[in-house]
């Protein structure tokens, strides 16, 4: 039974419905480019091999171990707010307080688990780092469909994803250890989200903690931290090995995730726009 025909007999409202068509058929087209467009990627190992080598304070790669001092700042920020500043939610949006509090947790995970990968520099403490990277993509797009469609969409699209988001990763992790690896799933985990973000505001215009500017915000710091990790070794060179490209990387993809700190209040201010509950009505 598909999940449109549960969405329609469990009476959703019009709004879900259209979301399950555009962003299924969306996917649809992104999963058959991975399946039938792409070759199987192996993880490059050279991915290994950092710019910033240099250690301090008895800490091997330095650099690019206390530049993820940023997603702790902006994890634990968003925390606080989230779950002691009471005001900022109502009893409708507990679907929404949930989703952020989820998001804003994995965000501080990502400062413990992306330090320890860049102590050890293998494969399985990639994977450890890349969980928690996955449950913050998975718990703040549904964040933001729960506040944009209904809350009860956010929650279904919570449920499905972050398990098939989780398991991409076990299916990288084994193909890998298999002498076979494949990060085509991990990397539609990362592209269908980034996607669905840039073209939200003509999808679903209608928004209160998740206004426009501020995704786009995110989007474009987010493609500044991709672009400096391209460029990881150049960016050392230029600052007279100062900072490397992915150190920057780090602190700017760890700004993007602060932007939904203020994007939270502003909402807060604004007041509900879908007026949703869990129920969808």
């Amino acid at each position: 039974m598909s999940l449109a025909h549960v969405i329609h007999r469990d009476g959703s409202t019009g709004q879900e419905q259209r979301a399950v068509y555009l962003l299924g058929s969306m996917f649809m087209a992104f999963l058959a480019v991975v399946l039938f467009g792409l070759e199987p990627i192996p993880q490059n190992q050279a991915i290994h091999d950092y710019a910033d080598a240099r250690g301090c304070f008895g800490l091997a790669n330095c650099g690019d171990v206390l530049s993820n001092l940023g997603f702790t700042v902006a994890g634990l920020l968003g925390l606080w707010m989230v779950a002691c500043k009471k005001a900022l939610f109502g009893p409708q949006q507990r679907v929404l307080k949930a989703l952020f509090l989820l998001f804003f947790s994995a965000v501080t995970t990502v400062s413990i688990a992306s330090s320890y990968y860049h102590v050890v520099l293998h494969d399985h403490g990639l994977f450890w780092d890349r969980v928690p990277i996955t449950l913050s993509f998975l718990t703040l797009f549904p964040a933001i469909l729960a506040d944009r469609v209904t809350p009860r969409f956010g929650a279904w699209f919570a449920a499905l994803a972050i398990p098939a988001g989780l398991g991409s990763l076990v299916y990288w992790i084994t193909t890998e250890a298999a002498g076979a690896g494949d990060l085509r799933f991990y990397g539609l985990v990362q592209a269908f989200p980034l996607f669905c973000l840039m073209i939200m505001p003509w999808l679903f215009p209608k928004a209160s903690y998740s206004q426009t500017p501020y995704l786009y915000a995110m989007a474009g710091l987010y493609g500044v931290a991709k672009l400096v990790e391209v460029f990881d070794e150049r960016v050392f060179e230029l600052t007279g090995h100062l900072v490397s490209g992915h150190s920057l990387k780090h602190l700017f993809a760890a700004a993007a995730c602060l932007v939904v700190v203020p994007m939270i209040r502003a909402g807060a201010a604004r007041g509900p726009a879908s007026g949703g509950t869990l129920s969808g009505h």
